[in-house]
């Protein structure tokens, strides 16, 4: 079984990423990260910030089939408080390549929302990407 890994600074990986400004950085962070499997595969990915909204770390939450993917918010706040980070941004892509949310994305995101807030983390964005875009829910 593959346990859930969180990517840090203090990993030996090259680490240039942006301060977050908007979503457009979002999604070339996101670009960045993901793997090859943009179009074939939803993936749910969370990055951690601190109150100057630089990245701490990310993590791929879940990876689902073409439509769908199942995302467990304990794993999302658990990361959250290891990395000791007051925002989050949630990133999951679309495979169709359609840029619209479902109800369930929105759904999820409020869920999530609302858990994270009980640890004063806030859910700062979600960004839904493609292979040629991005849009945020929020």
């Amino acid at each position: 079984m593959k346990r859930f890994e969180l990517i840090t600074k203090s990993h030996k990986t090259k680490w240039d990423f942006p301060t977050v400004t908007s979503s457009d950085v979002v999604a070339e962070v996101a670009k960045s990260i993901w793997s090859k499997d943009i179009d074939i595969r939803e993936s749910f990915y969370a990055l951690y910030l601190n109150r100057a909204n630089q990245i701490n770390g990310y993590a791929v939450i879940a990876t689902g089939g073409y439509v769908s993917v199942n995302v467990d918010i304990r794993m999302i706040a658990k990361m959250a408080l290891d990395t000791l980070s007051t925002g989050v941004i949630l990133v999951h892509n679309h495979p169709t390549g359609n840029l619209k949310p479902s109800s369930a994305d929105i759904e999820m995101t409020k869920k999530i929302d609302k858990a994270l807030k009980l640890f004063d983390i806030h859910v700062l964005d979600h960004v839904v990407i493609t292979r040629t875009g991005h849009s945020s829910i929020l």
